[in-house]
């Protein structure tokens, strides 16, 4: 569900007002993370570790106001939970796309992730 940001009184209005001129205002950083204790916990309770990465990704982007924003028909809109896309390989070195709904439980969200690849 989305519901449109009220522009007169945010913060980043300015910085909006600058950037949305530009052709493509996006950028990515990039950080070295060790996820040791992630490898270590999902093989511990049998859990995907790719999922369980998705599952932090989510978490976190879910717990940031800025990550989400979205931009359509020049309005600043706020979605209230953010879901993810991603490819899957496949076992001939195929890919598809799955899409996965975040969860609040990793347990649970890795299970539907699960659910979602075997249907795809």
């Amino acid at each position: 569900m989305l519901k449109e940001l009220d522009l007169s009184t945010w913060k980043r209005k300015n910085q909006y007002a600058f950037f949305k001129k530009y052709d493509n205002p996006f950028f990515n950083t990039v950080a070295h993370v060790d996820a040791t204790n992630l490898y270590n916990y999902t093989k511990k309770n049998n859990l995907s570790f790719f999922l369980s990465c998705l599952f932090l990704s989510l978490k976190t982007a879910n717990s940031i106001f800025e990550f989400k924003l979205r931009i359509q028909d020049d309005k600043v809109l706020v979605c209230e939970k953010i879901d993810a896309g991603s490819t899957i390989l496949n076992d001939d070195e195929t890919f598809l796309f799955c899409y996965f709904n975040f969860h609040r439980d990793i347990k649970t969200f890795c299970e539907q992730g699960l659910a979602t690849i075997e249907k795809q």
